[in-house]
């Protein structure tokens, strides 16, 4: 994002957020900006500096006119007008990211070998929104080069993934599904709060070698401060498995 996209997308939040019209005009920039991405032709029609900026304008007036509201309408016009119609995208996240820091919303990126099931992506949402205190924007990609496991991405940090040895588990009282456990990340013991009570004992948790988020922001469930997650898979019966690594060193770093 170049410093241009991110004052001119940035001021249009501003303008749209003052009237409330924040999440309309984020729908309808990125709209735009995906049509001119899917249209390289017109873009560098857009882009032409021979042919007047009247004429260009009045382009964009004849495509989306009565289409979008005038703010990004009149937005587009003046990024086409001063030659930087290339730098939309950019507007289009430099807006975004400030939409998101007001709604409270990370942006989240799951990376799998194999796609994941619609139950999976629902668990891993609800466990991501529950440690961080966030909406989350999840996503999901696929890469062959991931051999094992899950590798997360939460606006644009890479998770740091490491192995972690239970040394005590309880109960969270009045709760179903949650247990506290403590876990020794290499020298490091942290306590982690995780809803696995409904498919594990707790005595049955400890000395187990665990797979856990290590540098997630600490959140409190149920007055316990948990600093990490636990990662599971589960499938579409409801069986939920602990991704584990026995026989690996507690502290070691997953790839």
């Amino acid at each position: 994002m170049t410093e241009i996209a991110r004052m001119y997308g940035g001021s249009l939040y501003d303008l749209a957020a003052e009237e409330g019209l924040e999440t309309r005009i984020l729908e309808e920039l990125d709209a735009v900006a995906d049509i001119l991405k899917q249209d390289p032709e017109y873009l560098h029609l857009l882009s032409i500096p021979s042919i007047p900026k009247k004429e260009r304008c009045a382009l964009l007036d004849e495509a989306f006119r009565g289409k979008v509201h005038l703010y990004v309408l009149n937005f587009v016009k003046i990024l086409c007008e001063k030659g930087t119609l290339r730098e939309l995208p950019g507007c289009a996240r430099a807006f975004r990211v400030k939409y998101n820091q007001a709604h409270g919303i990370l942006e989240a990126t799951a990376v799998t070998a194999v796609p994941m099931s619609a139950d999976q992506t629902a668990r891993l949402h609800e466990k991501l929104e529950a440690v961080t205190g966030k909406t989350i924007d999840l996503r999901t990609k696929v890469d062959a080069a991931v051999l094992g496991g899950i590798r997360l991405d939460i606006e644009g940090t890479k998770i740091d993934l490491r192995v972690a040895t239970v040394v005590a588990a309880e109960r969270v009282p009045k709760t179903d599904k949650l247990i506290k456990l403590q876990v020794k990340i290499g020298d490091e013991e942290r306590t982690i709060v995780s809803g696995i009570a409904q498919h594990y004992e707790p005595e049955n948790l400890i000395g187990k070698n665990v797979i856990v988020i290590a540098n997630l922001k600490p959140a409190k469930l149920r007055g316990i401060e948990s600093r990490g997650m636990v990662l599971a898979a589960s499938d579409g019966e409801g069986n939920l498995v602990l991704a584990d690594a026995p026989g690996i060193a507690s502290g070691s770093k997953v790839k």
